[in-house]
Parts: C-alpha cells; structure tokens; sequence
C-alpha cells in the first residue's frame, strides 16, 4: 500500500479526504503520486461521490480526468445519484458528458433521473439532451 493510500479507521484516505473538502490541487498532486482513484471508504463511497454531493466541479474534473469508475460503488448510489437529488446541474453536467450510465438504478431501485424528479429537482434536461438516450426516454414515459 503506498503512504498516499492509508486510510484513517473510518476508512477515508487522503484522497477521500481531499475530494470531500473541495480541495482538486491536493486531489491532483494525490493522483499524481499513485493515489486510487477509486479507493473506498468503509460506508462505501469512492471519492467522485462527496464532490457530486457537495458541488466541488473543480474537483470532479480531476478524478474524471484520471478514469475514475463510473460505476455503483458499494454504497448504491453514484455519483449522479448525490448531485442530482441536490440539483448539482454542473456536476451532472459533467457526469454525463463522462459518459455515466444515466440508468444505473441505486439501491432503492431508483435512477438519478427517478430521485431527481421525486426531489422536485428537474436532472431531466441534462441526462436527456446530453445522452440521446433513447432507452431513457422510454423509461421516463413508463412513469
């Protein structure tokens, strides 16, 4: 395990740490060094989910630009989950111009687009104009 990687007991590392905090310099330098991108803290959220929660764009550029996963981390929810149920347009923005799964279901079987909506938050005209996605289109028309 390299020093750049050791987590604290709740299982947050630097890097965790430095994404929460809005702090993309450090996250930069951090990533540099060979910290994972990726790393998991022990409720399950990787380091792209506190900046998507807590609009750090700054700092969600950094962790794209070095491939972080896109995927459903341990804690069922992505990273567009968290931005937008809290109407983070530029995080979503920049989530789905990535390439993220806009269908990806958290683990009350809801997309972003579903939890967004039930929030009153209106994600709807980002995924769509952004993906094209004809299988979100007709996802959002079963609702």
């Amino acid at each position: 395990m390299r020093l750049c990687d050791i987590k604290r007991i709740d299982g947050a590392s630097p890097l965790w740490i430095a994404a929460q905090m809005g702090q993309d310099h450090i996250c930069k330098v951090l990533l540099q060094n060979g910290a994972n991108v990726d790393t998991v803290r022990c409720v399950g959220a990787t380091p792209l989910f506190r900046p998507a929660h807590k609009v750090h764009a700054a700092v969600t550029t950094v962790l794209l630009k070095y491939r972080t996963n896109l995927g459903l981390p341990p804690n069922g929810k992505t990273a567009l989950h968290a931005a937008g149920m809290f109407g983070h347009m530029t995080v979503c923005k920049q989530l789905v111009a990535a390439g993220i799964d806009v269908l990806l279901k958290n683990q009350e079987d809801l997309t972003a687009l579903e939890l967004a909506h039930h929030d009153q938050v209106h994600l709807h005209t980002v995924i769509i104009s952004r993906s094209g996605s004809e299988r979100l289109w007709h996802a959002i028309q079963k609702r």
